[in-house]
């Protein structure tokens, strides 16, 4: 019996957990996307990088790409909207890797996610991109 009631308690703080985390808004992947461009134009966004990111956001695990970009950040309630928060987020982070992400070549495929996590009492945002060499 003492078995069943502590699962049950797993379980409730799982879902309790879950609740307090959301993946980002459409309009924050955009932004992320659009930036990513400004660095390679010969990117190609892949929907299946995209879920890729979102996976490891919400547990990270070993993603297979070529070039992996992440932001693990605290962020305080303001009315600046997600995706110019985004994008002052990962700039830096682009800024540092600009010349690898060039040297994936023509083709190559990225993805980017994330997670806002409102747990703490500041939430939390990380955000993943994944890039892919163009397969021959």
């Amino acid at each position: 019996m003492s078995s069943i009631v502590a699962v049950f308690a797993f379980l409730l703080a799982s879902v309790a957990v879950q609740g307090l985390e959301e993946q980002l808004p459409q309009v924050a992947l955009e932004a992320l996307m659009e930036l990513n461009m400004d660095y390679s134009e010969t990117l190609e966004w892949n929907e299946d990088l995209v879920e890729e990111a979102l996976k490891n956001s919400k547990s990270p695990g070993q993603a297979e790409a070529d070039l992996k970009i992440a932001v693990d950040q605290k962020i305080s309630s303001t009315k600046k909207p997600i995706a110019l928060r985004m994008i002052t987020m990962f700039k830096r982070n682009l800024d540092r890797k600009r010349e690898e992400i060039r040297a994936l070549g023509d083709g190559a495929q990225f993805g980017c996610n994330g997670v806002i996590n409102k747990t703490t009492p500041k939430s939390s945002v990380f955000a993943l991109c994944l890039y892919k060499r163009k397969s021959t």
